[in-house]
């Protein structure tokens, strides 16, 4: 019996044996089951306890942010500064936020602060590469990223009718059309203002303050015994001291006591040039009123800058014209000069003269004189031709300012109560929507050309003419247009001086020839 239980005892431990063969894995060749168990370790590693705190963390950070509402991530956009993002969030479904007014301001604090970091980063990129070249630094800022997310950023919002009056004369659409020919008299009957006042002029401020300034030190001399001579070495010293570390702050402050109308005279004044640069589609940077705010304001040249006050603005066209060696085109040759002359149209418009505005004046002539053609068909920026230009600048300012005053009001009470650049525009476009201002379709007048020089006329819309090129039947109306015979004038005027262009090229290479 014994050796028959054994017998079967083997044949079932057999029979396992070959089943539990049936069932094991495949081998593969060369994967030892040592190398399975480590790879298993690595896949999944053990993890401390700070460690699995840490992973919980983040597994919760991207479950808030995948549960996250619109709102949310704008509000996260902003405070990070992320323009693209922040943009394309309300480019993507504009309903789903609420546009709240501490939201908008916050939208433009994000641009005027990636504008200040873009400035820091192109100074440090310039002192990385030793340019020496003040020129190629500005050109590099001008194609910056910083500036290229401040552009998309004002065209986005603008696109969401955020922003109804940016560029609410663009295209040509002046308040003033027709002839650029712009004499005094035609300044004066289109803006009430007579060139005199539009002519920046010193009020004696500085000399008076010096004078004022010599006598007490004169006094105190006499009073105190100190040696006159030590007091004046003390105070050129104390000057430079200001000028270079300070940036004339110390200086400003005691003019802005002496003379309280300076103050409001500099923010009409930087007001002039902010809201002329929105209304033509300029994004603004940033605003400063005072040689302190320019002292820790990058964008202005910090200490050393010089700058007592000052609008930054982009104008993205004639910064890629200029860049990529292209011809200014006569827009933005026209845009340059409005925002300029605006400065000193604001102040005559408010105090009746320009006493500020000189450094925009040679601002505009330097331009236009850099821009002068090379080629002998082209008209000269000569110095007619450059005061008709200022002269056609300021017009088109004066016009403007009075054509929305309401919104010019509002910043400049935004301005004086200290307003970031997003506070700024919120006033302007407020202002605007509460007096359903709306932007320019129609001219206020038109420019006829009349002998050498254009004349004013106003009161007639092209649509009570019938025909646009026919004169206006009433005393003080004109069309849209120029007259048949004004048209022929003009083109006669224009024809005489290609013909006299053509002809000083001959003459000047039939003189070569010889």
């Amino acid at each position: 019996m014994a050796p028959f239980v054994n017998g079967i005892l083997l044949s079932l431990v057999a029979i396992f044996v070959r089943s539990a063969r049936s069932f094991s894995p495949p081998r593969v060749p060369g994967l030892r089951l040592s190398d399975l168990a480590s790879r298993h370790d690595r896949s999944i590693p053990s993890l401390s306890p700070r460690s699995a705190k840490t992973s919980l963390r983040s597994i919760e950070t991207r479950v808030q942010e995948d549960t996250a509402t619109d709102e949310e991530r704008l509000d996260a956009c902003l405070e990070s500064c992320d323009l693209p993002g922040a943009i394309a969030l309300l480019l993507s479904d504009a309903s789903q936020i609420s546009m709240t007014r501490d939201r908008f301001v916050r939208v433009f604090a994000a641009v005027e602060e990636r504008s200040s970091r873009d400035v820091l980063e192109s100074r440090d990129k310039t002192d990385f590469l030793q340019q020496e070249s003040v020129e190629s630094s500005r050109d590099m800022r001008m194609m910056s990223p910083g500036r290229r997310e401040m552009t998309d950023t004002y065209e986005g919002m603008k696109s969401l009718n955020y922003l109804s009056v940016f560029g609410a004369s663009t295209d040509g659409n002046y308040p003033a059309a027709g002839s650029q020919e712009i004499s005094p008299a035609t300044l004066e009957a289109a803006t009430g203002i007579p060139m005199e006042a539009l002519t920046p002029q010193s009020n004696n401020a500085f000399t008076w303050a010096g004078v004022a300034f010599a006598v007490a030190e004169g006094c105190l001399s006499l009073a105190t015994g100190i040696n006159l001579n030590v007091l004046v070495g003390l105070t050129l010293l104390l000057v430079a001291f200001d000028q270079l570390l300070l940036n004339g702050g110390l200086f400003e402050t005691a003019l802005k006591t002496l003379f309280p109308e300076y103050r409001a005279k500099v923010l009409r004044h930087e007001a002039g040039h902010f809201l002329i640069a929105h209304l033509l589609g300029c994004p603004v940077e940033g605003c400063v009123l005072s040689a302190w705010s320019a002292l820790s304001d990058a964008r202005f040249g910090g200490a050393g800058g010089g700058i007592s006050a000052g609008t930054s603005f982009y104008d993205p066209v004639l910064s890629r014209e200029i860049n990529d060696s292209q011809t200014i085109t006569r827009s933005s040759i026209d845009r340059y000069s409005c925002i300029v002359m605006a400065g000193i149209a604001a102040e005559a418009v408010e105090f009746g003269k320009a006493e500020g505005g000189a450094g925009d004046e040679m601002a505009l002539i330097q331009f236009l004189l850099s821009i002068n053609p090379r080629s002998g068909k082209a008209r000269v920026w000569d110095e007619e031709r450059i005061r008709n230009q200022a002269r056609w600048g300021a017009m088109q300012a004066v016009l403007l300012l009075e054509a929305f005053r309401p919104s010019y009001d509002a910043l400049v009470d935004a301005l004086e109560r200290g307003g970031g650049l997003g506070e700024c525009i919120y006033a302007i476009e407020k202002a605007a929507v509460d007096n359903n201002l709306k932007p320019m379709k129609e001219p206020l007048g038109y420019v006829r050309m009349d002998e050498t020089f254009g004349r004013w006329e106003v009161n007639v819309s092209p649509s009570e003419t019938g025909n646009v090129d026919a004169p206006s039947s009433k005393g003080d109306g004109v069309d849209a247009k120029l007259s048949d015979a004004e048209i022929d004038k003009e083109l006669l005027r224009q024809s005489k001086e290609i013909l006299q262009g053509r002809i000083d090229e001959i003459d000047q290479e039939l003189r070569n020839l010889d």
